[in-house]
């Protein structure tokens, strides 16, 4: 689940139990529910069908029963027979939508508006399984975990135009079922020894610590922000306005170059400085009186105050 769906949990938490047990009924049930992401402008709540291979919507009205049968499901996506879209995160600033297909001949994260239009691929080399999926907004990176053969997994991100990808963490022995992302960590909970588990999102921790084992895995993990995503601090390209870390290197960087350059400049004053004096030590050696006899060079005295008394005597 996208952390935009912890504000449909802390509000009412049965408006979700009410909603699953709707589709879930005898009535559909052939369809299945397996990622939700929720849109907080529109007040839409998006789920993967895999069974059915779509992706739908509904609105969510807190004011009125969301099991009303008035309340109506579009499909956003119906994909093709081969297709099984399986993670899915929605992003409030840029309205577009995020989701994994896990189909076997060709695994790939893509991506639309929440309206489904502009469907496009981000990544389509070297995926085996990328089940997970979640978006840092302000960062605009996308984080997936991968299942890999003999036990192994990855924990991976990238832009969410697919660029600058990478994998932050390589582990083994564990199932994750469930991932999110915060401020400075990613979370993960993992199946096989039901705990969950975190990392510093940018792959600077050697391995990751755990926060705790449960009785049951954890099925489901929500960051709640305090504060509602601020769209403006996103560029006008959808891209993120520069980490802390990224700007105080930059400032580094200049205020390095601004110091070299007053150095240089330093250095290039105290030459000027000295060529200029030696000249003007030279003039002053070959300045003469009008009779020749009465010329006395000053580099012929031994110091200063033998030349001022022979200027002196010289002098009618």
């Amino acid at each position: 689940m996208g952390t935009s769906l912890a504000s449909i949990l802390t509000k009412s938490p049965l408006i979700l139990l009410k909603i699953l047990l709707k589709f879930c009924s005898t009535e559909n049930s052939n369809e299945t529910v397996e990622s939700l992401t929720y849109d907080p402008v529109d007040k839409m709540l998006f789920w993967v069908d895999g069974f059915n291979r779509s992706i739908r919507r509904i609105r969510i009205d807190h004011d009125n029963d969301p099991s009303d049968e008035k309340a109506g499901v579009e499909i956003v996506h119906f994909l093709n027979d081969e297709d099984k879209p399986q993670g899915i995160v929605s992003d409030p600033c840029t309205r577009m939508l995020y989701w994994t297909n896990i189909y076997n001949s060709r695994p790939v994260v893509e991506r639309s508006f929440l309206n489904g239009s502009q469907r496009e691929i981000l990544i389509e080399t070297d995926l085996l399984r990328p089940i997970l999926l979640a978006l840092d907004v302000m960062e605009q990176r996308l984080y997936w975990a991968e299942s890999l053969r003999n036990g192994y997994f990855h924990i991976m991100r990238s832009f969410v135009n697919g660029s600058e990808r990478e994998t932050i963490y390589r582990g083994l022995g564990q199932i994750v079922i469930s991932l999110t992302v915060g401020d400075d960590f990613v979370y993960w909970s993992d199946y096989n020894h039901k705990k969950i588990w975190c990392l510093r999102k940018d792959g600077s921790s050697r391995s990751p610590l755990s926060l705790g084992t449960f009785r049951n895995p954890a099925l489901g993990l929500v960051v709640i922000h305090h504060q509602p995503v601020n769209c403006t601090m996103l560029s006008e390209d959808g891209q993120a306005e520069k980490s802390f870390a990224e700007k105080s290197e930059i400032i580094t960087i200049a205020v390095c170059l601004t110091g070299t350059c007053l150095i240089l400049m330093g250095i290039v004053a105290a030459l000027i400085f000295r060529v200029w004096k030696s000249m003007g030590c030279q003039r002053l050696a070959f300045v003469s009186n009008k009779n020749e006899d009465d010329t006395f060079p000053f580099h012929y005295f031994d110091d200063y105050s033998n030349s001022y008394a022979m200027v002196e005597k010289a002098t009618p």
